[in-house]
């Protein structure tokens, strides 16, 4: 299928407004499918899949109970019991993990090539111009441009690619040519972290997506072994090099996240640090990529003791996200601390410390999984803190 083309014609674009106007039930479900179901009985609510019996439910696959040892033998320690406000808490932040921002929506269909049958009416363009998103002043705040019946692009675009239908309209990721100022009036160029809150999650999902697509195309144009130009694989998304075959793939860099907590007699302390590449002056949880041939549970154990000296036990996994910037995987764990005194890492940490949920420093911003990570773990033993609220 032909792309569209520049031919000047503001007329006949359309301006999509996100989920209300541009794509038809685009909302974020109210609870996750097939995911975190309180065992024992069924469900007696709506929610499919986080539900409780009574006031005193426990949600075994939220508590995660460890085994401890007596007279040498494994013994697993029942859950704690949990108020009614407690369990629906857990619900809410285990909905967050599975419904996130920047998850791919469930009515997205990934492709790498356009149907044979497909129309462009109605098609979203994801446009970039180095590394900024493509936006259209709207009424309401930055929309997505989209095209409808035999209308094109008010500009030029270049390299072009298929990422997939949302809701059967097809969805393209392409660069625009040409200077910023340049752009068409009602136009501009936004970063994503800009869009956070300003755009609906799942277009703010297919854009990361757009983006990483992109920028393979951008930087993959020459093979790595031969140096021969390489072309767009028609079998899957890649590139090829006619000369060698060398097949190259989008990049993926799989990096852990872990949030170490420690309950005393005070009350429960979370160790989050300020790194010295953060973009503002927050603490999170500690992040760090996985090294060759080394598992992500060993990758947790090594960066927790290089970025802040302390070794870690009881390591539980809480759920993943994609970080387009540039093309992160974002795997995240709780831990519980078991020992060593906090030595921040020259050039990587610019502080680190224990902070009791009644003093907690600023925070990431809720579309990040390493806040839904801390208000998960918090509302385990505190619902109602204000860093969960606000």
């Amino acid at each position: 299928m032909a792309t569209p083309t520049m031919d000047g014609s503001a007329e006949r674009f359309a301006l999509g407004r996100g989920v209300s106007q541009s794509f038809v039930g685009l909302k974020k479900p109210s609870w996750p499918r097939q995911s975190l179901r309180a065992r024992g009985g069924s469900s007696t609510t709506s929610s499919p899949a986080l539900c409780r019996r009574d006031e005193d439910t426990r949600i075994d696959d939220l508590d995660r109970p460890e085994l401890v040892l007596e007279g040498g033998v494994p013994q697993r320690q029942a859950p704690p019991r949990r108020s009614r406000r407690v369990v629906e808490l857990l619900a809410k932040t285990a909905s967050e993990v599975c419904f996130a921002p920047l998850f791919l929506p469930p009515h997205f269909t990934p492709l790498w090539t356009p149907p044979p049958d497909s129309q462009s009416s109605g098609s979203c363009w994801f446009v970039f111009h180095a590394g900024q998103l493509l936006v259209t002043n709207g009424p309401h705040g930055p929309e997505i441009p989209r095209l409808w019946d035999d209308a094109t692009l008010p500009f030029a675009t270049v390299d072009a690619h298929c990422i997939g239908t949302l809701n059967g309209s097809l969805c393209w990721a392409a660069s625009t040519t040409g200077e910023a100022s340049d752009l068409p009036s009602g136009f501009s160029l936004e970063g994503l972290r800009s869009l956070f809150g300003r755009l609906p999650e799942e277009l703010l999902a297919l854009a990361g997506r757009a983006l990483q697509i992109v920028d393979f195309h951008r930087t993959h144009r020459y093979c790595g072994t031969c140096a021969t130009p390489t072309e767009p694989d028609d079998e899957k998304r890649a590139r090829r090099c006619a000369n060698c075959g060398a097949i190259a793939y989008p990049r993926i860099s799989p990096a852990m996240m872990v949030l170490i907590k420690r309950d005393t007699s005070a009350g429960r302390e979370l160790l989050l640090a300020r790194g010295k590449r953060f973009p503002g002056a927050f603490y999170s949880a500690l992040a760090g990529f996985v090294e060759p041939s080394e598992s992500i549970e060993d990758c947790v154990h090594r960066e927790a003791r290089e970025e802040v000296g302390v070794r870690v036990r009881n390591l539980r996994y809480f759920g993943s996200q994609s970080w387009p910037f540039p093309h992160s995987l974002m795997i995240a764990f709780v831990a519980d601390y078991d020992s060593g005194d906090i030595i921040c890492q020259p050039g990587e940490i610019v502080d680190a410390q224990w902070f009791s949920l009644d003093r907690l420093p600023p925070l990431p911003l809720p579309i990040s999984i390493a806040r839904r990570m801390i208000n998960h773990t918090i509302a385990e033993v505190a619902p109602d803190p204000p860093a969960i609220l606000g």
